[in-house]
């Protein structure tokens, strides 16, 4: 996760934010070095039952419209709960993230249906854990296609 990866630990964070434990300003992190803020969880462990309504993520995501030109959620997988679901369904736009080699095309399925289950189209698809140096994904890369639904 990019928390592990950045090495952010401790203070506050979104779950403490939702929870009325601390303000906005105090759980998002400055990253200058790396031109971005984040807020983000600093534990693993999923948010309690109830915080993460279509409501709250409605009010988060217009405060931070306010305060950001872009604003990127990375939700956890979608087959994995509803938390995706619920940030899906109030984000301007979805990309369903697929990891090469490891998400099946029973998985993406089952993805896609619960998106259309909302009335959700994915803006698009990104695939992720690439070797471009692989020669089918080579191939991939110099052509071009097109899918409608």
């Amino acid at each position: 996760p990019l928390r592990r990866a950045l090495e952010l630990a401790g203070g506050d964070d979104l779950p403490a934010y939702l929870q009325g434990r601390c303000s906005l300003d105090a759980a998002i992190r400055s990253l200058p070095d790396q031109g971005f803020d984040l807020l983000t969880t600093l534990t693993p462990a999923p948010l309690p039952g109830g915080e993460l309504t279509p409501g709250a993520v409605r009010a988060l995501l217009e405060e931070l419209g306010r305060r950001y030109d872009r604003v990127v959620i990375d939700a956890p997988p979608l087959l994995s709960g509803s938390e995706s679901l619920i940030c899906c369904g109030e984000a301007e736009a979805v990309l369903l993230a697929l990891r090469h080699r490891a998400t099946t095309a029973g998985q993406l399925r089952d993805a896609l249906q619960r998106l259309r289950d909302m009335q959700i189209e994915p803006a698009g698809l990104v695939m992720t854990m690439t070797d471009l140096r692989e020669e089918s994904i080579q191939y991939a890369a110099e052509q071009s296609y097109a899918y409608t639904s």
